[in-house]
């Protein structure tokens, strides 16, 4: 028996206060409905989080808020009224064989730096990949079979299969070919050489060269989001890890662990979850049959530790952020957040941020701040990049979450857990760990306010993943500037 004085009850539990979970929140208490929001850090944001010590701002990597929806700008725009969404620019490169590339690749700087025969050499070997598939139609099982028959063997082995291998711990042969639509901007080695010799006033549509991002950190979005939802009359728990969550015959009781109040428990007639499919899974009482449980341990995450190095200099490099792709360097990529917004660093200093991929409680993972330290301003040298007298400070982020693992069969295991969520009429998952499927933060958005209709629409519950839509979702048709009025 519970004592009813000590329950928290509320019209709808929202798992998780990330972009997703304060979208449906809003969403939800635009139909008069009052919500509840659980989250177990102690800030608001997941992956979209911001966090500010002794005067840097850091992000969970780099998020860029690509405006697709025209809807979702015009929200997030309102939530900044005193102007502080900046519109910035991009610069990036990849570091490779001791030479920094531009990217998006541009013809000169290519030829320069990997020169005649090589470039040639990858160009000829890609289009005669895409001619040779485009005759026999070979089958697409893999990240690998994907990037090779629009890439070719070169390109492949100088930079796609390296990064990838480094970015997943495993070979591209053992990852779904459904990541590539997802995630690599260029489709193919022919919109790779249109790019190199765009027409006369015609931009490089693969690539967003402007992106939208907050001063104070991309952060400061969520952060927004939650006093909105706190002002119309909900509340986000921080601090608070869901442990169970017991059906009942009419709505769902949710126990939660709080560091400091011990346990808290949660009542509602409907959930709307964020958090990792898997563990939401594993989280329901009565216990699902035992092929749910198999197929939901199967879902698995890649994880990213953050290196993040406060420094006293003006510069590290020219970029926003820079591509690591060679298995020989630790982390795979380095923002740069000065560069995203000046105010992310004081005066006179930079933030910097070594992107490592790693699996919770693996060696990368657990290794103190100092050996990790060590490692990576070895590898920068390599780089020639001596930071080593200009470190006043240093500490790790993490996230165990970070990307979707796209394993072979991970479809069918996604479909057997979609097919057992229908049987909940008065549940619905979204977001990225929620849905597992790679999102951008704009799409996290949308998916929230979707899921907040489908909660009340039999008709649209459990339709989030869709794959043609999201495919879409690369760095094109952006919204950037404002609506004229």
């Amino acid at each position: 028996m519970h004592d009813e004085k000590n329950i928290v009850k509320s019209d709808v539990i929202v798992l998780g206060a990330g972009l997703a979970g304060l979208a449906s929140a809003f969403g939800v208490l635009g139909r008069g409905q009052k919500p509840v929001v659980i989250e177990k850090e102690a800030i608001v944001g997941g992956m979209s989080c911001s966090i500010r010590r002794d005067g840097f701002v850091f992000d969970l990597g780099g998020h860029r808020f690509l405006p697709h929806n025209i809807k979702t700008t015009e929200y997030v725009r309102a939530l900044f009224k005193d102007k502080t969404l900046l519109l910035r620019n991009r610069k990036s490169q990849i570091y490779l064989g001791g030479k920094f590339l531009q990217y998006p690749p541009e013809a000169i700087d290519l030829l320069r730096r990997l020169g005649i025969a090589t470039s040639l050499k990858c160009a000829f070997g890609g289009l005669c990949a895409r001619i040779r598939q485009g005759i026999l139609k070979e089958p697409e099982n893999t990240l690998k079979d994907w990037l090779m028959h629009r890439f070719g063997q070169d390109l492949y082995d100088i930079y796609f299969g390296p990064y990838s291998a480094k970015l997943w711990g495993v070979d591209p042969d053992q990852i779904s070919s459904e990541w590539a639509p997802q995630r690599v901007s260029v489709s193919s080695i022919g919109v790779v050489i249109r790019n190199l010799m765009p027409a006369k006033g015609r931009a490089i549509k693969t690539y967003a060269r402007k992106f939208l991002y907050p001063v104070g950190g991309i952060g400061r979005i969520p952060e927004l989001m939650a006093g909105q939802i706190g002002g119309m009359g909900s509340k986000v728990f921080l601090n608070h890890c869901a442990s169970k969550i017991t059906r009942h015959e009419n709505g769902y009781m949710v126990e939660a662990e709080d560091g400091r109040a011990g346990r808290r428990l949660f009542f509602a007639k409907k959930i709307i979850s964020t958090m990792p499919l898997s563990e939401f899974v594993m989280m329901l009482e009565p216990r699902v049959p035992p092929e749910v449980l198999n197929a939901a341990g199967s879902l698995r995450f890649r994880s990213v530790r953050f290196l993040n190095l406060m420094l006293n200099t003006d510069e590290v490099t020219k970029n926003t952020w820079l591509y690591v792709p060679e298995d020989k360097f630790t982390f795979f990529r380095i923002q740069e957040f000065n560069k995203w917004c000046p105010k992310n660093a004081p005066r006179g200093k930079v933030g910097l941020s070594l992107e490592v991929a790693c699996q919770k409680g693996d060696r990368l993972w657990s290794m103190p701040d100092e050996e990790l330290l060590d490692i990576c301003l070895m590898d920068l040298k390599k780089m020639r990049v001596d930071l080593e007298k200009k470190v006043i400070g240093y500490f790790s982020t993490y996230a165990e979450h970070a990307y979707p693992f796209y394993s072979l069969d991970y479809r069918r295991h996604l479909q057997k857990i979609y097919r057992f969520m229908e049987s909940f009429d008065s549940i619905v998952v979204t977001g990225r760990q929620g849905l597992f499927r790679y999102l951008n933060m704009d799409r996290a958005l949308e998916v929230g306010f979707e899921a907040a209709e489908a909660l009340y629409d039999p008709a649209r519950r459990l339709h989030f993943l869709r794959d043609k839509e999201d495919r879409k979702y690369l760095e094109s048709n952006l919204h950037l500037s404002k609506k004229k009025r």
